[in-house]
């Protein structure tokens, strides 16, 4: 074989190596681009859904928080209203009706008449204010005249503004029923009253919910 054959030989066979050698890598240069690509487009993927998920867990916890704020707004503005009229109606009812003479007489006499029940004598005394012993004793002297007659002692005193005392002869205890013992004592019973009159739909739902409750219980 002559030289200038054998040189083109050599350099054919290394044109030839040198393509397919690119060629393979050309192919793998492909296959990792792919691969790559792939796996970019996958952690993509991952990372979109992600944080869909983490947006909706957010949008679920918020507005969650936003039903809870606002179920406790509104609960708080019922109890504020309910005791607003509570608190503006009462205490003057209760004024109103310890100021009525007529009206105290009769209720010391009921509660008279039931604390020493089947006994001759009457063991206790009534304070009352100073300001109302003069209508206060002609009332009692008559009106009262059994029960002053039976031992009950009416007594008047200054630290008594409005209402009364009652209290044994041995003064042992009182009891009072002054101003702010009535408005102590109805202020619970009224604030639930003022809330079905204002909430009735609520009552209702209670009402329903305890029915359903013992129908079960059956």
């Amino acid at each position: 074989m002559k030289l200038e054959e054998l040189t083109t030989k050599i350099y054919e066979d290394g044109v030839a190596r040198a393509k397919a050698q690119e060629e393979e890598l050309l192919g793998k240069a492909r296959e990792e681009s792919d691969r790559i690509l792939v796996e970019a487009r996958r952690k993509a993927s991952e990372i979109v859904e992600a944080a869909n998920s983490e947006a909706e867990r957010a949008r679920v916890h918020l507005a969650s928080e936003l039903k809870l704020a606002g179920e406790q707004a509104l609960i708080q503005l019922k109890s504020r209203i309910t005791d607003c009229l509570v608190e503006n109606t009462l205490p003057a009812a209760v004024k109103e009706s310890l100021s009525d003479k007529e009206f105290v007489q009769r209720l010391i006499q009921e509660i008279v008449a039931k604390w020493n029940v089947g006994d001759t004598n009457v063991d206790i005394g009534v304070i009352l204010p100073s300001e109302s012993q003069d209508a206060v004793a002609k009332r009692f002297a008559a009106n009262a005249k059994e029960l002053l007659d039976r031992g009950l002692e009416v007594k008047f005193t200054d630290d008594i503004k409005t209402g009364f005392q009652i209290r044994p002869k041995d003064g042992s205890y009182r009891i009072s029923f002054q101003e702010q013992d009535f408005t102590s004592f109805f202020e619970n019973f009224l604030r639930q009253r003022t809330r079905d009159v204002l909430f009735p739909s609520e009552t209702g739902a209670a009402g329903a919910s305890d029915g359903k409750q013992a129908g079960h219980g059956r």
